[in-house]
């Protein structure tokens, strides 16, 4: 709560000296100045309080997973529903691939659609995601079924390359990276370090091999062969999966594949991994299509995050450089 000052009494005004006065008029000056800084201090508290509550009830009350397609782009008589998959698989948790699950749905149950893309641009990542995916799209499929292709950008190796192998045809520009068909299980030991330190740790567990991979324990060769026979079990069930899906385009056996390696799209071509060497536009001319591209939408979260750094917090680093 702010205080006005009451009037001066104009008589004991009068009354005082020259100096005196001055010296009031400066003292009510000052006083005016700090009143108005604090007021200037309680409207920026007030105003980022208020942003700070409104933010919350929108990230609370609003729908997650907003998938929005936006109008399609360019020419042709049929129209391609994009989806994008990229980054590492898997990487932001179950709720990333929900939205790419509902992303291809939503493509596939669209009646603007006479066909699918999935859009690859990705290292490879998590396989239990990888198969998420493609046994979501198996299960789509069989209600609305379309032409179902796969565009490998810059890279599509590993878990990336098995959901390129679900669809009907591949392509990939002759600079992509293509492959790295197998299996990986890598983890830190830590043991000689923590004993030169004179550290040691306890573990109590069930089991021989429930602490095979623990970083502070020494590796067991009982461990080791488990990890292993993990490591290619996995790798096994990749390697049907693609002769499965590729079949007689396959010009090598499965197991000269199985290596790990990528190969840049013409080899990658030679070897029968991808169809055609070619880039989204490529198969739009192909198929007479344009694109119509279904993406998670900003959240309104996002834009308000967005809106805040725009035209709040710009202004503020103004006003507290003038308040300084």
């Amino acid at each position: 709560m702010f205080f006005r000052k009451k009037p001066a009494d104009t008589a004991s005004t009068n009354s005082l000296s020259p100096q005196d006065k001055a010296l009031l008029a400066i003292a009510d000056a000052f006083r005016r100045e700090r009143l108005a800084a604090r007021r200037r201090r309680w409207l920026v508290v007030t105003l980022f309080l208020g942003v700070f509550i409104l933010s919350t009830a929108v990230q609370l009350g609003e729908k997650k997973g907003v998938i929005k397609s936006l109008k399609a782009t360019g020419a042709g008589e049929h129209t391609a529903g994009i989806v994008l998959i990229d980054g590492v698989i898997g990487e932001k948790g179950g709720e990333e691939t929900r939205l790419v699950i509902d992303a291809i749905r939503k493509a596939f149950e669209s009646k603007q659609t006479d066909r699918v893309v999935l859009l690859i641009n990705s290292p490879g990542g998590s396989p239990y995601t990888a198969d998420r995916i493609i046994r979501a799209i198996t299960l789509i499929r069989e209600k609305n079924d379309k032409p179902l292709d796969a565009v490998i950008e810059t890279v599509g190796a590993s878990a990336a390359y098995m959901i390129a192998a679900s669809a009907d045809r591949i392509l990939a520009s002759e600079y992509s990276m293509v492959g790295s068909i197998g299996a990986k299980m890598a983890a830190w030991n830590f043991h000689d370090a923590t004993e030169k330190l004179h550290v040691r740790q306890l573990v109590f567990a069930s089991g021989a091999l429930k602490n095979m991979l623990d970083p502070f324990s020494p590796p067991t060769e009982e461990g080791m062969r488990k990890a292993d026979t993990l490591v290619r079990q996995a790798a096994n069930s990749f390697s049907s999966y693609v002769k499965d899906k590729r079949g007689d385009k396959l010009t090598q056996p499965i197991e000269k594949l199985s290596t790990g390696e990528v190969w840049m799209g013409k080899k990658a071509l030679a070897l029968g991994l991808i169809d055609q060497i070619g880039t989204l536009e490529n198969l739009l001319e192909d198929t007479d299509s344009k694109q119509l591209l279904f993406k998670k939408d900003a959240t309104l979260i996002d834009q308000l995050l967005k809106g805040m750094s725009e035209h709040i917090v710009t202004p503020f680093n103004t006003l507290r450089g003038r308040l300084q």
